[in-house]
């Protein structure tokens, strides 16, 4: 598995289709490489900005390549699991909004505990990540589902490649590779923060 150093991990997948995950796994940690080039222009007081109002937990230069990774994206929809108040989906519609891709940006958060707790509940969350996505110009981009990404992930349109995954929730990113893997487009990034090189065991009843 990749480890969280801080900052999230951005890479590109060499596959040229995706194929079942478990097969792959070891593969897949192998063959990424990080993306080559940007088509974006945003300034870093942008980036400065949003993190500012939506309670970024990552660096500047960190939302900027999310942003660059969307930006050299192939077609196609993107993914974020672990919306927080959404910095990142920020980015991500952005880069959509900056290059003219037909791309539309699903995310997800359950939207309980953690640091979202600080802030209230469900609603209280649901209002100051709305409000960031309408200030910064990317609600008709951004959309918002509030759930675990098992049960998020059945609104995500069928037979479209997802062109960028991003991995931001509970560091399970088994669970989500499992869900979203073999839907990828091929070159598609992926973009991992918080996971850690651990391997947890549960007995089954």
């Amino acid at each position: 598995m990749l480890q969280h150093s801080g900052s999230a991990e951005v890479f590109q997948s060499n596959l040229m289709a995706p194929t079942s995950f478990l097969a792959q796994l070891d593969y897949l940690r192998m063959s990424f490489e990080e993306p080559a080039g940007s088509k974006g222009q945003r300034a870093d007081q942008d980036f400065v900005a949003v993190k500012m109002k939506c309670n970024g937990m990552l660096s500047v230069p960190t939302y900027r390549k999310i942003y660059q990774a969307a930006c050299s994206a192939p077609e196609g929809i993107f993914v974020e699991v672990g919306t927080a108040h959404g910095a990142s989906a920020i980015a991500l519609g952005w880069a959509v909004a900056d290059t003219g891709k037909s791309s539309k940006v699903y995310t997800f958060d359950r939207l309980i505990g953690g640091s979202r707790a600080r802030y209230g509940g469900i609603d209280e969350n649901l209002k100051i990540i709305r409000g960031g996505f309408a200030q910064f110009g990317v609600s008709d981009i951004v959309e918002m589902h509030v759930g675990a990404s098992e049960t998020a992930s059945a609104v995500i349109p069928d037979k479209r490649g997802i062109g960028l995954l991003m991995l931001d929730a509970d560091g399970i990113i088994d669970r989500d590779f499992r869900l979203f893997y073999n839907q990828l487009a091929p070159g598609a990034p992926i973009i991992i923060d918080d996971c850690g090189d651990r391997v947890k065991l549960k007995a089954l009843p």
